[in-house]
């Protein structure tokens, strides 16, 4: 099986239908592009910030994103509840 259809059988890989995805870094350029396009397309979101948390939370306005979250990537602890909050935000 592969990891796609553990997540899914799991119950926390969402459907094709209403994807959910956390982005990391979606207050940078970039990544705030890609939430803002993964919302058009129908995706809830979740995004993280490290130091532009004012950035973060306008692009989180803008698409309604379902949590705007801080994340150190250097804090190697702190990701598993990033990651969690996200699956929470996002149901």
């Amino acid at each position: 099986m592969s990891e796609a259809t553990d997540l899914q059988a799991s119950g926390r890989g969402g459907d094709e239908a209403n994807p959910r995805v956390l982005v990391i870094g979606g207050s940078g350029t970039l990544g705030s592009t890609l939430c803002r396009a993964l919302a058009r397309d129908g995706a809830r979101v979740a995004l993280t910030f490290r130091s532009q948390e004012a950035r973060a939370r306008e692009t989180g306005r803008e698409i309604e994103a379902a949590a705007v979250l801080s994340l150190d990537l250097r804090e190697v602890a702190t990701i598993r509840g990033v990651v969690d909050a996200a699956a929470e935000a996002l149901g």
